[in-house]
């Protein structure tokens, strides 16, 4: 039973949420979690404008992620929701392409 809760480890949580990121940009709880990271510097209230820009344009965080640039968020938010953005894009095709077995 060394197992019990392992699955409500924070860091556990984050990397269930970003693997379900790979296999589904458009999730958005998920990306929600993600965006909060602390290493990506993302201020939290620029995570709640683009949820709410989200919600108000009906489309997935993903989607809103990729046009960010329309909202008028401050360069350093914008460049590290590029970053995201891209890196996700990237492990996504690799996680479709790239068996388990061969990394």
């Amino acid at each position: 039973m060394a197992s019990k809760g392992l699955y409500l480890k924070p860091v556990i949580q984050d990397a269930v949420c970003y693997l379900k990121l790979l296999d589904n940009y458009h999730e958005s709880p998920a990306l929600h979690r993600v965006l909060s990271w602390p290493f990506l510097g993302i201020p939290a209230m620029d995570v709640v404008k683009l949820t709410h820009e989200a919600d108000r344009k009906s489309w997935s965080l993903f989607e809103t992620l990729a046009r960010a640039d329309a909202f008028g968020f401050a360069p350093e938010t914008l460049t590290a929701f590029r970053r995201l953005h891209e890196m996700i894009k990237k492990h996504a095709d690799r996680a479709r392409r790239v068996s388990p077995a061969d990394c």
